[in-house]
C-alpha cells in the first residue's frame, strides 16, 4: 500500500510532466532519489526533503503529506497560492499563514518565478487603488524602489503580519511607507521586518 506521499508527488509528477531525475536534481540530491523513493511503497521521507519536493513541484508540504483543502483544490504549476490577507487599514495589521488559504491563476509575469505568493487586500487605506478583497500578487525577488506598492511582512510575538503600503525610504532603524485614504505618513520599525516584497501591478502581470 502507497502512502500519500507517494500518490500525491507521483500525481504533480504525471500533472507537470516532470521526470522524477529532473525533480531529484532540482531537490538538489542525487538523479535517482525519487525513483528509490518510489520503489519502497511503505517508505517514508525526512521533512526536510518533504519541504525540497514541495518547493521543486511547485506546492506546499502540507499538500504532500496530506492536507484535506489541497486535496480538494490541487496545485498545479498555474496556480499561485494566496497565503492570507494584507492589511489596507490605518491601525493594525493582517495575520499572514505559511501554508495557502485558497489558489488563483497564475499571472504570466510570474511564470517560473519561485515563491511568488498572492494575498486579499483587507481595509480601505490603499482606496482607490486596492479596494477591500482585492487579490495582489507579489514577487520575491524583484528590487524594490520608491513609488513602488509593497508587501510588509512583520514578526512580532512568533506571528507573521502583512501590511500593503507605498515605499518610500528605509533608514537606519525604520521602513517609511504611504497609505492612501486618508493620507498618511507611515514608519515600520526594521527590527520587526522580516521580508518587503514588490507588489505587480496588473499591467505587468498579464505582461503588457
Amino acid at each position: 500500500m502507497t502512502t500519500v506521499l507517494h500518490e500525491r508527488t507521483r500525481e504533480l509528477l504525471e500533472k507537470q510532466e516532470k521526470s522524477m531525475r529532473k525533480v531529484s536534481l532540482e531537490m538538489g540530491l542525487g538523479p535517482t532519489f525519487l525513483r528509490d523513493f518510489f520503489r519502497r511503497p511503505t517508505s517514508t521521507m525526512h521533512q526536510a526533503n518533504v519541504e525540497k519536493l514541495a518547493r521543486a513541484l511547485g506546492t506546499t508540504p502540507s499538500f504532500l503529506t496530506g492536507d484535506t483543502f489541497s486535496a480538494v483544490q490541487p496545485v498545479t504549476a498555474k496556480t499561485l497560492p494566496v497565503l492570507g490577507r494584507a492589511a489596507a487599514s490605518a491601525i493594525g495589521s493582517e495575520n499572514i499563514i505559511e501554508d495557502p488559504i485558497e489558489w488563483m491563476p497564475l499571472p504570466t509575469a510570474l511564470v517560473g518565478v519561485r515563491d511568488a505568493y498572492a494575498l486579499l487586500v483587507e481595509g480601505d487605506s490603499m482606496m482607490p487603488l486596492y479596494k477591500p478583497r482585492d487579490p495582489i500578487a507579489a514577487h520575491p525577488r524583484q528590487p524594490v524602489s520608491p513609488g513602488d506598492i509593497i508587501v510588509i511582512q512583520e514578526e512580532r510575538d512568533g506571528a507573521i503580519y502583512a501590511s500593503v503600503k507605498e515605499f518610500v525610504r528605509k533608514t537606519d532603524t525604520e521602513l517609511v511607507a504611504l497609505q492612501y485614504n486618508p493620507p498618511a505618513e507611515l514608519k515600520f520599525k526594521l527590527k520587526h521586518i522580516r521580508t518587503i516584497h514588490r507588489i505587480l501591478p496588473w499591467r505587468e502581470l498579464i505582461g503588457i
